[in-house]
């Protein structure tokens, strides 16, 4: 008989045992449910974040195609004034994402990181530039560090921090060495957005020098269906100007799908 016991007899020492394991039990049952309710309150946190990123994505995508129709019909003044109440909605949303953020047991994502970082950026707030390196940090592989990167190098212009922008855009560049279709792609879309952070600074000789190499670039795609369709997009950017650079930071993934949808048109 253990030593604990000792002392004790019959139903008296069932009943010790009987009430330790009850009390063993009654503590693991709590532990799980704490940790359960951890869990849960973690899950509640992130499916709030996400839907105030996608807040965000949707605001910013509607100011965008709100400034492209003022540009059109000639009522940009207008845009400017309803501008300043979207730039205060994105902030508090930001803000509020950067809460939720803290909350969790677990990072966002480099998407929510870079979402983030670019309404911060709207609004003029320095902190914007500490998300950009989460959404640099956090990249799932090679080619979402490049997207974000590219976004860095764009935001770095803005603060008029041009060679750091430029640095940046190299360090993109270096970073997919394969001779594929898809690194040349990447490559040229980065030279591309590089000439419009050039060309919305006043850069002009310097982003025709971008807008060079990414046309270089893109011609040396295989695929003519892809080589086409993004000489026609470089020619659109290159004869415009104030082009929202961020809205462009994840738009390569989508024009991969739109030319996966062209070729399996023909």
């Amino acid at each position: 008989m253990p030593t604990w016991l000792q002392g004790w007899e019959g139903k008296d020492a069932v009943s010790v045992v009987i009430a330790g394991f009850a009390l063993i039990f009654s503590i693991y049952s709590a532990l799980y449910a704490r940790n359960n309710k951890s869990r849960e309150d973690n899950r509640s946190i992130k499916s709030q974040l996400n839907e105030i990123i996608l807040k965000i994505i949707e605001t910013q995508s509607q100011s965008n195609k709100d400034y492209q129709d003022a540009q059109k019909n000639n009522t940009v003044e207008h845009w400017q004034l309803q501008s300043a109440a979207v730039s205060q909605k994105l902030i508090a949303l930001a803000r509020l994402a950067i809460y939720l953020d803290s909350q969790s047991k677990s990072p966002a994502s480099d998407i929510e990181y870079a979402t983030i970082a670019g309404s911060l950026a709207s609004a003029g707030d320095p902190t914007a530039e500490t998300y950009w390196k989460k959404a640099i940090e956090r990249a799932p592989n090679h080619l979402y560090e490049i997207f974000n990167r590219r976004g860095y190098a764009d935001y770095l212009f803005t603060l008029g921090r041009q060679k750091d922008g430029r640095d940046m855009y190299v360090t993109g560049l270096n970073i997919l060495k394969e001779d594929t279709d898809t690194v040349k792609y990447t490559d040229g879309y980065t030279h591309r957005m590089w000439g419009i952070s050039e060309q919305n600074w006043g850069y002009s000789a310097e982003a025709q020098t971008q807008f060079s190499k990414a046309e270089e670039r893109f011609s040396q795609l295989q695929r003519a269906h892809m080589r086409d369709f993004a000489l026609r997009d470089l020619n659109y950017v290159r004869n415009i100007q104030g082009v929202d650079v961020h809205a462009e930071i994840y738009r390569q993934s989508d024009s991969i799908e739109e030319l996966r949808d062209v070729r399996n048109s023909h």
